[in-house]
């Protein structure tokens, strides 16, 4: 088995959590991760993420592998996957964007091997 993880946007602030309290914000922030996790179970688009060494890397834009090596976060992760992952969501459901637009036509037979191995 491997280990993951997995940074949504940027790991830090999560979109839709504003509130005029902190507490209130920093709560949703973290309890945010269950309702991505449900989408994912029955997703079409899924939550699709990159490799990135770290998140400064990850926000200018740099890390932008091939199809091939985006990684599925959330009910149908390969457990083998191993390292550092990051990813976007929208601020409201459907959370889950997808693969970048230029991914899209591959992504069918794309993620038929991602969830098989």
């Amino acid at each position: 088995n491997g280990h993951a993880d997995f940074y949504v946007n940027g790991g830090t602030s999560q979109p839709g959590c504003t509130s005029n309290s902190i507490i209130k914000t920093l709560s949703c922030d973290h309890t945010k991760v269950t309702p991505y996790f449900i989408e994912s179970i029955n997703s079409e688009a899924g939550f699709w993420s990159v490799p990135c060494s770290n998140r400064f890397l990850f926000m200018l834009g740099f890390c932008n592998p091939p199809v091939q090596d985006w990684v599925l976060m959330g009910e149908h992760a390969n457990p083998k996957i191993r390292g550092i992952f990051y990813l976007t969501t929208n601020a409201n459901p459907p959370y889950a964007q997808g693969l970048p637009e230029r991914f899209r036509a591959k992504s069918t037979r794309h993620q038929r091997q991602s969830r098989k191995t």
